[in-house]
């Protein structure tokens, strides 16, 4: 969902990507993580308001690449790699959450597969229907992207330092539920595009 704001907010993106067009995309892409660990460190110490830091290097990551394509080096590979890390980032994210003890390991781990079911199912359609638009297209649908996801941890994490209760793992609950909802959704969308192909 929050894929569709990127058209409408580029101008913002763009301004805000200036200052980083000294660097290359793809060390963007390293360094958003790099500068996540932190609060990943934070979370598996179970200092929850501390761990939400996490969110900067994520931010960082909604810019390498609209700096690509300012510096108009924008490649495939450039696409799997920030694709990748961002599997490796939000796995350590789920991790560190479970160890810090601020969610149950069986709900972490199953949102971590529906999460990464989320973009495989996207990626091997993209791939077996030769989609030439890679991101942002027709099989772009849901609730509950990687964007939502690490927004709402981030809001969850803040708001869980100020009540007595295990608000983040109902938020983690809540989530699982409607990433569920996601891989169906695009499942159907996708069932109906390979069937168009075999006809």
């Amino acid at each position: 969902m929050l894929n569709n704001l990127r058209k409408p907010l580029k101008p913002l993106l763009e301004l805000i990507a200036t200052p980083f067009t000294i660097f290359h995309p793809n060390f963007i892409s390293f360094l958003s993580i790099i500068i996540s660990l932190p609060g990943f460190y934070f979370f598996s110490q179970g200092k929850v308001l501390l761990g939400s830091l996490f969110i900067i290097g994520n931010l960082l990551d909604t810019i390498d690449g609209t700096v690509a394509r300012m510096k108009k080096i924008d490649s495939p590979f450039g696409g799997i790699l920030d694709a990748t890390i961002d599997r490796f980032s939000e796995g350590l994210l789920f991790l560190s959450i479970a160890y810090g003890g601020l969610v149950r390991w069986e709900i972490a781990f199953a949102l971590y597969i529906t999460s990464v079911l989320i973009s495989y199912i996207k990626a091997k359609a993209e791939a077996v229907t030769s989609e030439k638009t890679l991101g942002t297209n027709k099989f772009s649908v849901g609730i509950m992207g990687r964007g939502e996801r690490i927004g709402l941890i981030f809001l969850g994490s803040v708001i869980q330092h100020f009540v007595d209760y295990n608000f983040l793992e109902s938020l983690f609950i809540l989530m699982l539920f409607l990433t569920l909802i996601t891989v169906f959704w695009r499942g159907f969308i996708i069932y109906q595009e390979t069937n168009k192909i075999s006809k």
